[in-house]
């Protein structure tokens, strides 16, 4: 039987306790700089995916609403 020191258990235990507070922090960053990207990345280009598709929607009901050209 191999006995185990109150030492290294502890050890052990603050070890495997501070890798998942490390982990979710550097998720945490990562998520944060992405969404900073997005929102840069947004605000340089000035347009948003949303506006371009309302646009395209409106564009495509004035069409359909239009009446049909005479031949």
């Amino acid at each position: 039987m191999m006995e185990v020191s109150s030492n290294s258990a502890h050890t052990n235990a603050a070890r495997i306790g501070s890798q998942p507070i490390a982990l979710a922090a550097a998720t945490l960053i990562i998520i944060v700089v992405g969404v900073g990207a997005i929102a840069l990345w947004r605000t340089y280009t000035g347009t948003s995916p949303e506006q371009d598709r309302v646009t395209s929607a409106r564009q495509l009901q004035t069409r359909t609403a239009q009446p049909p050209s005479s031949l």
